[in-house]
């Protein structure tokens, strides 16, 4: 019988949610090929944010629904426009019902990530902090699922821009800090130095805390060629302020290296070139 495929989390990927809904469809107990078929055109259409036609595959579905599909339609459905106080309300009662059921298997998961998506930023009036903790939670049931995954993304961002503070509480930052080393998955890994390097650059300026995180999303390695070009010219950029200047040459010259076609890649020739004709004549 077929299943629909276990995809790996793409975390940059539109949506994200889109491809963990369809690894977990894999969960589910056989069906019919008929109902195998809706279930990837579902996938396909969510994908490509086509989000009327991915509810009319899921509803031809009928009997044949299970929970991960109940999920699935959540989903699409909080992420479809126009979205109303009152549609949010109804797919936030069907996900606690869905978590109710079973916390621990793929539905439940979905459902548990999608409450607190929805505390997050679905509300017209989101609640961080419910959201925080239904992360925190999620990470606790599955630590290793991507779902806890893409939580610890979710999670960094309120701990590091909750409105409540001007600047992140040092208990933030640590817990921020703390997830990092926690995700087996090298790009979201990336992702979660990347946020940290973002943060402390706009709260304290070009920094030690920065450049480090900017390393480090280096060396785990971010998703795709433009964010790993963006984070290279990104260490050169940050090491040359802070007079690391070895640093912020091997950066931009492994830049030239990787970025291809750039329109930054003319100014980074002119400095290395200014920066060789300073060394032969001994200026300093």
């Amino acid at each position: 019988m077929s299943r629909a495929p276990a995809l790996p989390i793409r975390l940059l990927a539109l949506p994200a949610w889109v491809g963990l809904a369809a690894a977990g469809w894999a969960g589910e107990a056989p069906t019919e090929p008929g109902a195998d078929a809706l279930r990837r055109e579902a996938w396909r259409a969510a994908s490509l944010l086509q989000f009327d036609h991915a509810l009319h595959q899921l509803a031809q579905l009928g009997p044949a629904a299970g929970r991960h599909d109940r999920a699935m339609r959540a989903a699409v459905l909080l992420n479809r426009p126009p979205r109303s106080d009152a549609v949010v309300a109804r797919v936030e009662a069907e996900l606690r019902e869905l978590l109710a059921g079973d916390p621990d298997d793929e539905a439940g998961l979905l459902a548990a990530y999608l409450l607190a998506r929805t505390a997050h930023v679905h509300r017209t009036s989101p609640d961080w902090r419910e959201a925080a903790d239904g992360y925190r939670a999620l990470r606790q049931r599955a630590p290793a699922h991507p779902l806890a995954t893409l939580a610890a993304t979710k999670l960094a961002l309120i701990l590091l821009y909750d409105p409540a503070h001007r600047r992140p509480p040092e208990e933030a930052w640590a817990e921020a800090e703390a997830l990092a080393p926690t995700l087996a998955e090298p790009a979201a890994r990336a992702l979660l130095h990347l946020t940290l390097a973002r943060a402390y650059l706009y709260y304290d300026g070009v920094g030690d805390a920065a450049l480090r995180h900017l390393q480090a999303a280096l060396e785990a390695g971010p998703s795709n060629e433009n964010v790993h070009v963006n984070t290279r010219i990104g260490v050169a950029e940050t090491a040359r302020e802070l007079g690391r200047e070895a640093l912020a040459l091997d950066a931009y010259a492994r830049f030239l290296d990787e970025a291809g076609v750039d329109h930054r890649r003319h100014a980074v020739e002119v400095l290395l070139r200014e920066h060789e004709a300073d060394r032969r004549s001994g200026r300093p």
